[in-house]
C-alpha cells in the first residue's frame, strides 16, 4: 500500500502535471496582482475621503461633540474647543455636562435645547 501511494505521487510528477501546475500558480499570481492593485485602489480612495471628512469635521464654523452614552466626550471639533476654551485633547473624556449649562425651551409645542458654553 505504501508502495502504490508513491508510485501515485511519483507519476504526478510528469512533466505535463508540472507546466499544468505552474501555469495555475502563475494565473494565480497574475489574479492576486490585480486583486492588490485593486485593494490599494480603494485604500487610497478610502484615505482621501478621510482626508476630506476630517478636514470638514475638525474645520467646521460650528462645535461638533461626539458623545457616549454617560455624556463623555469622545471627539471634539476645533471649533467646539475653541467655543469651550479648552484644549481639544482636554476635552476627551470629561463630561459634557460639566462644561455647558443646558436648558430646555418651548417654541410652537417644539422643544429645543439650548447650551450655554463655558466651565462650570
Amino acid at each position: 500500500m505504501l508502495k502504490a501511494s508513491y508510485e501515485r505521487r511519483r507519476s504526478q510528477k510528469s512533466p505535463a502535471h508540472s507546466q499544468r501546475t505552474l501555469h495555475e500558480l502563475q494565473v494565480h499570481k497574475i489574479e492576486l496582482e490585480m486583486q492588490n492593485a485593486e485593494l490599494q485602489e480603494a485604500r487610497n480612495q478610502l484615505e482621501a475621503q478621510l482626508d476630506k471628512y476630517t478636514d470638514l469635521y475638525d474645520f467646521a464654523p460650528v462645535g461638533y461633540f461626539s458623545l457616549d452614552k454617560n455624556g463623555l466626550i469622545l471627539e471634539a471639533n476645533l471649533t467646539g474647543a475653541s467655543l469651550l476654551g479648552v484644549e481639544r485633547s482636554r476635552l476627551i473624556k470629561r463630561r459634557m455636562s460639566g462644561l455647558v449649562i443646558c436648558t430646555r425651551i418651548r417654541h410652537k409645542g417644539f422643544g429645543f435645547g439650548s447650551f450655554i458654553l463655558g466651565q462650570l
